[in-house]
């Protein structure tokens, strides 16, 4: 259907751009004069199918990037033998028996549409005494278990659409106030809490620091060892060499006499 009154509107457009050209190149190569134009009948008339024109151009564009399809027919096999299908009217009527049989939930519509990915079943029902989540599993499981059983065909995707809920969860009002009320006194209970200021740690000293002392004091110790050694030794050469001074003096002056 949507393809069908897609190429409609498409030919109606063309046709209308085409009276379009035509007409302005007549009036370029002066077959029809200029002063033709001052007519209310021919401003209406371009006027009316500018109108058509832009309303035409809207509804394709708007057809032809809506992907979903309504499908009034559906191929469950096709092969060289020929092809199987089925009507809206059975998926409807299998929509309805599979869901009346799910307590406190009731189809109100159903719909088949198709796309660029496959065929969908869109369902409408209406929700009382459950939780939305369970019946939106439990129902989409009965279906696809009656459309395979039945007929061997299987939906690319079921859409459930909500459109009434009566849901069995009932909020326990009494359980939250008490809640609250015992989270209030606790926190009014609760002694504020004084915060000092953080107090800087000292670096505790490690040991390689101490070895490192250690070693710094023995290289001292060592040095100055080393200072007291050689002026030792300076000393004893100095002292040497005064008594060789003094041993040659002697000499010289008993030679003299």
């Amino acid at each position: 259907m949507k393809k069908t009154i897609l190429k409609i509107f498409v030919t109606a457009s063309t046709l209308i751009a085409l009276f379009f050209i035509v007409f302005l190149v007549l009036t370029t190569f002066g077959r029809v004069a200029v002063e033709e134009f001052d007519n209310n009948i021919v401003r209406t008339i371009c006027v009316v199918l500018g109108g058509i024109f832009l309303l035409l151009s809207i509804v394709s564009h708007v057809l032809l990037y809506t992907n979903d399809d309504a499908v009034k027919e559906i191929v469950l096999r096709s092969g060289a033998e020929g092809t199987a299908k089925t009507s809206l009217a059975v998926i409807k009527k299998i929509t309805h028996a599979t869901i009346k049989g799910v307590s406190g939930v009731k189809c109100r519509k159903c719909a088949v549409v198709s796309n660029d990915y496959g065929i969908r079943l869109k369902v409408w029902i209406v929700v009382k005494d459950r939780d939305m989540e369970e019946t939106e599993e439990l129902v989409r499981a009965y279906l696809d278990d009656a459309f395979f059983g039945a007929l061997k065909f299987k939906f690319f995707a079921i859409d459930i659409n909500l459109k009434k809920l009566e849901t069995k969860h009932k909020v326990d009002k009494a359980a939250i106030d008490k809640r609250m009320e015992e989270r209030k006194a606790e926190t009014a209970t609760q002694p504020e809490e004084v915060t000092q200021p953080e107090q800087a740690e000292e670096p505790a000293q490690t040991e390689p620091t101490t070895e490192r002392s250690e070693t710094t004091e023995s290289n001292v110790e060592t040095t100055e060892e080393g200072a007291a050694n050689e002026g030792s030794a300076v000393n004893e050469e100095s002292a040497v060499n005064e008594e060789s001074a003094l041993t040659v003096e002697s000499q010289e002056t008993q030679s003299n006499e």
